[in-house]
């Protein structure tokens, strides 16, 4: 056994950031266990399937955070894009981290983070002109924010954070700088706003562009209105909104709360959400993960630990462009004990087969496929043999087992060691090969 160990090691790493060697590290895995009954003592036999059963239970739990990691990054890039503002968190080489769609939505601010070019940004207090890597460490050793703006247009309202400061806010330490852009053009709080004082289409157009360039004929040019027109809508939101001058109006406009939400539309991934729970009628928790489109053909899949779970949760646009071409519902329950759903002991990978009619049954969905990789090909032939009359077809990919029928009587040693019992010997070991 210690001669294996490093193999081990290094494969259950291995393994945990490639879903493709983990059948290689269970069929390892079972390979030492046989090498242990063997050549190991009955009194160290139970020391070294333990030690081998905290490997597996390793690899598995680092192939748990990486879905959970992964998870994580979408939501928060799917709050960050909520906001109104342009957000962007920087490293020490002026290199972006992690953006929001609010900064790109302007095409002189998204051009800050061209890799091609190296832009720079001035600071209007001083007239310094600097890249993003010297503002960042500019910053960080004067520990203050800096106002900045694009040297081609100085109404851009930029601000850098330094470390400390962006940490003290609540954002990541792994930044070592924030930069935030206002862009207040287009956010659920202007809507609110005009829904609040009963303003026209137009005059919710011309308030907006207000907020973006501050100057009243260079917001009635931006929407094609003449600047005496402009000026009498302005005149009429004044009266709808209780305002005296501009400074007013943009005041009560950012009182409201909703005010830093950004109109957006939902995206693919959250009408798609693919992690789901639900509560068994035991009171257990079934986790399955969901994508596809709501009518397309529902196919239940069973994976070997954590393939293509990984693939959907990391990047579900990418997975969900082919099921909707080829019109797939895809639905993965996760077993007991497998991320989220609770255990429970089980005497056969058949036992399974009930929370899967309860999932598909809460799903409304009566007829189905299975489609099975791997090591899933074991829940997938246990479900289908349970679940005959509600499947349609069934498909097993890279399935590893043999096929044979277990005999009364027999032990897996019997059937992995003897030729006679392999090929079915009745009900019964032959006698020949163990003393079973």
């Amino acid at each position: 056994m210690p001669d294996h160990s490093e193999q081990l090691i290094h494969l259950v790493y291995e393994a945990s950031l490639d879903n493709s060697l983990w059948p290689e590290l269970v069929l390892t895995l079972a390979e030492h266990l046989e090498k242990a009954r063997e050549t190991l003592p009955a009194s160290q036999q139970q020391s070294s399937i333990t030690n081998m059963a905290k490997h597996f239970l390793r690899a598995f739990s680092i192939s748990e955070r990486i879905v959970d990691l992964q998870e994580r990054e979408g939501q928060h890039t799917a709050v960050l894009n909520t906001f109104s503002f342009g957000l962007a968190l920087i490293n020490e080489q002026g290199e972006t981290i992690m953006k929001n769609s609010a900064m790109m939505a302007q095409p002189k601010i998204a051009r800050l983070f061209d890799k091609t070019t190296t832009p720079l940004l001035r600071c209007p207090l001083t007239e310094i002109e600097q890249s993003l890597k010297q503002w960042v460490s500019q910053i960080n050793r004067t520990d203050e924010p800096s106002a900045l703006a694009l040297p081609t247009n100085g109404a851009a309202n930029l601000l850098m954070l330094p470390r400390r400061e962006a940490v003290r806010m609540g954002f990541p330490p792994k930044a070592a700088a924030v930069l935030l852009v206002t862009d207040a053009g287009e956010n659920d709080g202007i809507r609110a706003f005009a829904a609040k004082y009963g303003l026209t289409r137009r005059e919710t157009d011309l308030l907006a562009a207000i907020t973006q360039t501050g100057d009243l004929k260079q917001a009635a040019a931006e929407i094609e209105l003449s600047y005496e027109s402009a000026r009498t809508y302005l005149k009429r939101i004044y009266n709808k909104t209780g305002s005296r001058s501009q400074v007013d109006l943009i005041q009560n406009l950012h009182k409201g709360p909703l005010n830093v939400l950004r109109k957006r539309r939902t995206s693919e991934e959250e009408q798609h959400r693919v992690r789901r729970l639900m509560q068994l009628k035991d009171g257990r928790i079934l986790e399955y993960f969901t994508l596809g489109p709501k009518t397309g053909r529902p196919v239940v899949h069973f994976d070997a630990l954590a393939g293509i779970t990984v693939d959907i949760v990391g990047n579900p646009a990418g997975v969900l462009t082919h099921l909707e071409k080829h019109d797939i519902r895809l639905i993965t329950p996760c077993r007991p004990g497998g991320f989220r759903s609770s255990p429970r002991a089980m005497t056969s990978l058949r036992d399974f087969s009930g929370d899967v009619v309860e999932l598909l049954d809460h799903l409304k969905v009566d007829r189905f496929s299975i489609f099975a990789v791997s090591f899933g090909a074991g829940s997938a032939v246990a479900v289908a043999h349970e679940l005959q009359d509600r499947i349609d077809r069934v498909v097993l990919s890279s399935a590893p087992y043999p096929a044979y029928s277990p005999r009364i009587g027999a032990t897996w040693t019997c059937f992995t060691r003897c030729r006679v019992c392999w090929a079915g010997n009745g009900r019964r070991c032959c006698g020949r090969c163990c003393p079973s």
